[in-house]
């Protein structure tokens, strides 16, 4: 029940902004209005789509990209990273799952590897 709660507060929110429900992952897409609590497990788990290493990866190539590669722009970067956590912090009434804190020290982590590999 928690789960079905959950993903509707979810929807609700993407409708009310006039955002798809559907999600391309690379190899396919998904439907987060459809999808079952099994297949929301597997996409979070550890190797999942939407868990910490691959949402991590994309979220550090994205800003490595945008930052032109420019190692100069760590802090920029992380100072972006932090924004954009602590708006969705604040969008979700100050409270996101574990996941997401999680996400969010790897994220920092591979950034300051990024840094000290560029060095």
């Amino acid at each position: 029940r928690s789960y079905d709660m959950l993903r509707e507060l979810v929807t609700n929110m993407l409708k009310e902004q006039g955002i798809d429900f559907k999600i391309a992952t690379g190899d396919k897409t998904i439907d987060i209005s459809q999808i079952s609590e099994q297949e929301a497990q597997e996409l979070i788990a550890e190797d999942g789509y939407f868990g910490v290493e691959q949402t991590s990866d994309r979220i550090v190539d994205f800003a490595i990209a945008a930052a032109g590669g420019d190692v100069s722009k760590l802090d920029a970067i992380k100072e972006g990273v932090t924004s954009g956590f602590n708006e969705a912090l604040d969008a979700f009434g100050g409270w996101l799952p574990d996941i997401s804190h999680e996400t969010l020290d790897t994220v920092m982590e591979k950034l300051d590897a990024w840094a000290a590999e560029a060095e």
